[in-house]
């Protein structure tokens, strides 16, 4: 996992946006060392979306795809990992003493049927688990 990984339109990146994406890739990073061999061999965590314009985040709202006007993506403190099985949801749900060691929230997992949505910073819930 690289920073291009979470920036693949290479979008311009202010000093604090690519401080969060740098510290978004190695708390994923940690993440991922933690997830059992088993489950890493027959998952493919990769990003699906990462950094994203203001713009971007406007038309997911307007297709319905994000219901978030102001989301994480857009200063690049989030990012959706492939997960068609929802196997990285169901491990963090059960160890969730290493996503808060590691400093990370997750959409909760109903609300993600393909993918895991990370953050770095909490929501205004506050909860590990939140509904967006």
């Amino acid at each position: 996992m690289q920073i291009s990984d979470f920036n693949p339109h290479n979008l311009r990146m202010t000093e604090d946006i690519e401080s969060n994406l740098n510290t978004l890739m190695i708390r994923i990073r940690l993440l991922l060392g933690k997830i059992p061999t088993e489950i890493l061999h027959k998952n493919s965590f990769s990003v699906t979306s990462g950094l994203r314009s203001v713009e971007q985040q406007n038309k997911l709202v307007e297709q319905g795809k994000s219901r978030a006007k102001t989301s994480m993506h857009v200063i690049g403190a989030a990012a959706d990992l492939y997960d068609p099985r929802s196997e990285l949801d169901e491990w963090v749900s059960q160890n969730v003493k290493v996503i808060e060691d590691i400093g990370l929230w997750f959409e909760h997992k109903n609300y993600t049927p393909n993918w895991s949505h990370i953050q770095i910073y909490p929501p205004q819930s506050g909860k590990r688990f939140f509904i967006p």
